[in-house]
């Protein structure tokens, strides 16, 4: 089989990385998290409510001389208050770790797409000086000069919008002007990322990659003129059209 093919495949495999597996677990087990706390929350609250509620009914079924003993002197209130205190800590502490968690998904899914194209472009030029390729633009600039246009390959309007969010996370929470240009529906009325959105729009990355990934191949092993037949292989399930909007090259 051909060496370049072979380079090839193996770029592309590698999208699927054990990090990304790694990650997916490790939120998993985070959202159980949250749902275990909010019911511990959700149960606190009842048994607050509950002692609340039989204090004012007795106070108002009984005689003004007769003096009844305020929830607060209950230990069970007493600790039920500081168990739902408590709840509210670990849902704030929980939501910044899952938010962390989440930046890490999107930064690193945009960096396996640069590092991959990079190797892309180490076939066609194995004597590159990689620094040279740092920005995007330059990047697909280079990929340009042999005919491979990145902005006509399969997913390019996701792989750029991810791009563009990987962007701003990289400098706040804040959603930038250049993510809302983009009309991102996860993002739609939202001024800061949230764990949420984030999850949201991630769970649209693993495929779009691939497809991204296989439809640059295909063209690189085009023009490194590797038999068509062969190159049958990077458009076997790609779920997405040619996406080709009106993107500057």
């Amino acid at each position: 089989m051909d060496d370049n093919l072979n380079k090839l495949k193996t770029i592309t495999a590698q999208v699927d990385s054990p990090l990304d597996r790694a990650l997916y677990d490790i939120l998993i087990d985070y959202e159980k998290k949250q749902q275990e706390n909010e019911v511990w929350k959700a149960d606190t609250q009842s048994i607050i409510n509950r002692m609340e509620d039989e204090y004012h009914l007795e106070c108002e079924n009984r005689d003004d001389d007769y003096y009844v003993e305020p929830p607060v002197t209950s230990m069970d209130y007493i600790e039920a208050c500081h168990e739902n205190q408590g709840s509210y800590y670990v849902e704030k502490s929980l939501g910044e770790e899952l938010m962390a968690l989440h930046e890490m998904q999107i930064i690193y899914s945009f960096k396996q797409i640069e590092i991959s194209l990079k190797k892309f472009i180490l076939l066609l030029k194995p004597e590159i000086d990689l620094k040279s390729v740092q920005r995007w633009d330059s990047l697909k600039a280079e990929f340009k000069k042999y005919g491979v246009k990145l902005g006509e390959a399969k997913s390019f309007t996701f792989i750029n919008q991810l791009r563009e969010v990987n962007n701003a996370l990289k400098h706040s929470a804040k959603i930038t002007d250049g993510v809302k240009k983009m009309n991102i529906k996860e993002f739609s009325g939202l001024s800061v990322f949230t764990p949420e959105s984030l999850a949201k729009f991630h769970s649209g990355v693993p495929a779009h990659k691939k497809v991204f990934l296989n439809s640059v191949a295909y063209a690189i092993g085009t023009n490194l003129q590797i038999n068509p037949d062969n190159l049958y292989w990077f458009s076997m399930g790609s779920k997405y059209e040619k996406d080709m909007g009106d993107i500057p090259f």
